[in-house]
């Protein structure tokens, strides 16, 4: 028969505190190895957000740094355009004061012959009439630019002096023949000529 005395209680109190005692330390030993492993899998989740935002933001950053070089290249080279279109339009409007002055020599008016002969060939002879500028009208033979079309055509051609100016503030002529025209001014001959000629002056300026 057990009798239990008050030592034997101490033993069964100090064996229950024991257990219970090695079941907290193997409670928290396991807590600990949890939160070790937690700590490292939030470490780990921590390093690769860490790293996606590191990337997302090299991205961006790479991103914005792309756009502000390629907005500065571009800024740069219209820049660099407007400034050649400058220097361009510069020579042409020079040689339009070069042209103006030129229609006050007497050379002129062999530039209007030619010029009358060119659109009369052109329009195949017939009775042609010649707009001019009224500055002009003094200037141009219209019989010896008669007789140069007729000796190219070999045939008949009468040439009248309009009384309607050209469009032109510098000079030059038109001549017309029915409805068909051929508009000669320096303005048209410029224009018609434009590709060729800024093609010819950026060589010139920057030794494309």
């Amino acid at each position: 028969m057990f009798i239990l005395s008050l030592g034997n209680v101490d033993k069964i109190v100090q064996e229950i505190i024991a257990s219970a005692e090695k079941e907290k330390q193997e409670i928290e030993n396991k807590a600990k190895v949890r939160i070790t492993e937690l700590n490292e899998a939030a470490s780990k989740d921590l390093d690769r957000i860490r790293n996606q935002i590191v990337e997302e933001m090299h991205g961006t950053i790479n991103a914005e740094n792309k756009r502000i070089l390629g907005k500065a290249r571009l800024e740069s080279k219209m820049s660099l355009l407007n400034e050649k279109e400058e220097k361009i339009q510069i020579v042409f409007e020079a040689a339009i004061e070069k042209l103006k002055s030129y229609t006050q020599t007497n050379d002129y008016s062999n530039t209007l012959i030619n010029l009358a002969v060119t659109a009369g060939v052109a329009l195949e002879g017939g009775e042609l009439v010649v707009s001019l500028r009224k500055e002009d009208v003094s200037k141009f033979n219209k019989d010896t630019a008669t007789q140069k079309i007729s000796e190219q055509l070999n045939g008949n051609v009468s040439i009248t002096v309009g009384s309607e100016e050209p469009k032109t503030r510098i000079g030059g002529l038109l001549i017309r023949k029915g409805k068909v025209f051929v508009d000669n001014t320096f303005e048209s001959i410029i224009s018609r000529r434009n590709d060729k000629l800024r093609t010819t002056v950026t060589e010139i300026l920057f030794k494309v």
